[in-house]
């Protein structure tokens, strides 16, 4: 079956050019759009049609080799039901799955407003893509054929539904995949990251290292430093380790503090009050990946942190 028409069977949606040039009218109203003082970062904040929020951000930086790199993340789903303590989106707890043509409008409506050319788009913004899997292919595949992304631009970002990876790996999706690690040990990885009870970090990189061998692909590895948490030299050890056995990029990013953060969940249970890691660990812990020869290491955060 072509993708066009395996995504838009698996999205029970019927879209034509037509429709993807008038993306609005499926609903999402820009409700609020900050910028940065160094106007590195554009947050966006939508309305779907039922009046629930969701949130991208478009991100202008560089990388390895892409000097003018500008990365949009997008939601796949209002709220998360994942409940990352770090994650100001899992305090709104699941409110539910967004339309393959939700994903895809963030994109039109971003690009509309911004004028900024994008040169990435990662699904991961709000909620989990692999809890909404059919919708998310259905949209990447969208994107790479009605709006021209190409494929290898696409990337999904997952907390580490092993099952759903093993799922995508077998499928055979020219997509790429990313997925948040964010702790070398399984007990703070549970503690800060609960999906880790349900597929503990050695399930999950069984499904990483057999992702790179199936599809020939590298994966890219998200590192989240929280200061005191998981930032030490011991913890850049282990993550060299970790990832030495497979083709991949790691991104590194300190962690910013927000008031939701440090917020109440609904059912009154405290969220743990993070900390932004020192300019001085953020560079110990990269150094010490470097020194390792790990072979991408990228951290888009760390001039912002030092300024």
């Amino acid at each position: 079956m072509p993708h066009k028409l395996w995504a838009l069977e698996k999205s029970g949606e019927h879209m034509s050019n037509r429709n993807l040039q008038g993306l609005d009218r499926h609903g999402l109203t820009l409700e609020k759009r900050d910028i940065s003082p160094r106007r590195d970062q554009e947050k966006y904040v939508f309305r779907l049609s039922d009046g629930l929020p969701i949130s991208c951000v478009l991100i202008h930086d560089a990388a390895p080799g892409d000097p003018y790199r500008h990365t949009l993340s997008i939601s796949a789903q209002a709220g998360c039901p994942l409940g990352c303590q770090f994650c100001a989106s899992g305090l709104m707890g699941f409110l539910r799955n967004l339309s393959a043509a939700e994903i895809v409008e963030q994109y039109s409506m971003v690009k509309r407003a911004s004028g900024s050319p994008i040169t990435q788009v990662e699904i991961g913004s709000m909620g989990e893509p692999m809890l909404n899997y059919d919708a998310v292919i259905s949209a990447c595949y969208l994107l790479a054929e009605e709006v021209r992304v190409a494929p290898r631009q696409i990337l999904i970002a997952t907390s580490g539904l092993a099952p759903e990876i093993e799922r995508f790996t077998l499928e055979g999706h020219p997509f790429q995949l990313a997925i948040s690690l964010n702790a070398t040990t399984g007990d703070t990885r549970s503690r800060i990251m609960p999906i880790n009870r349900k597929y503990p970090l050695a399930t999950l990189l069984h499904a990483a290292r057999e992702y790179t061998r199936r599809t020939q692909q590298r994966i890219t590895f998200k590192y989240m430093l929280l200061g005191g948490v998981n930032d030490t030299l011991a913890d850049a050890e282990r993550l060299t380790r970790l990832t030495r056995d497979m083709p991949c990029g790691i991104e590194i990013f300190p962690f910013v503090p927000s008031s939701a953060s440090l917020a109440s969940s609904p059912g009154g249970d405290a969220r743990s009050a993070f900390r932004r890691p020192t300019f001085e660990r953020t560079q110990a812990f990269l150094a010490s990946l470097n020194e390792e020869s790990v072979d991408d290491v990228f951290s888009p955060s760390l001039q912002q942190q030092k300024g």
